[in-house]
């Protein structure tokens, strides 16, 4: 949360989040995952013995993993971590006003704006149907699940392509 200047107090983190605009998301994958969504989050580690633990990652590459563990920053072998991570994944986003989520009503002027900007083609037409398939060609390019609809992956995509100042991993 700090990342994104934001402080989180007691309680529900996601719900601290979305009084300061901010939403959480929960994604289980792999390193891929990772460098696609390439935005700081927290790792869910479980160990042999069921302890669970969680770090935040801060950067990627090839081999290693930068974690910030109780305000330390430490350097891990991937191989390492996958002995006590099993691809769970948080982190936090920003929505666009009026995001409904999954939802292309209610954030669509938002949506044909990145798209314009991203694809260099100019506004969609008109019409609910153009922008779904507008959005699945961004989706299909992006990795993403060509679906048409602006959920929290494809909004984070959007605002990632077309340069919003959000916290990134460092490579």
């Amino acid at each position: 949360a700090a990342l994104w200047g934001a402080k989180l107090g007691p309680g529900d983190a996601c719900t601290a989040a979305l009084a300061q605009s901010l939403r959480c998301l929960r994604v289980r994958g792999g390193i891929a995952t990772i460098r696609q969504l390439d935005r700081p989050g927290l790792l869910r580690f479980v160990d042999e013995r069921g302890r669970v633990a969680h770090a935040l990652l801060t950067g990627t590459g090839n081999e290693l993993a930068t974690l910030n563990v109780a305000g330390t920053e430490v350097t891990v072998p991937w191989t390492e971590l996958a002995r006590v991570w099993r691809g769970d994944f948080a982190t936090l986003w920003r929505a666009p006003a009026g995001y409904g989520e999954g939802d292309v009503a209610g954030n669509t002027a938002w949506v044909a704006e990145r798209l314009a900007a991203v694809d260099g083609q100019g506004p969609p037409t008109a019409g609910r149907e153009a922008l779904r398939t507008r959005i699945a060609a961004f989706q299909l390019a992006h990795g993403l699940t060509p679906d048409g609809v602006a959920g929290p992956l494809t909004v984070m995509q959007l605002a990632r392509a077309s340069g919003d100042a959000e916290p990134r991993v460092t490579r």
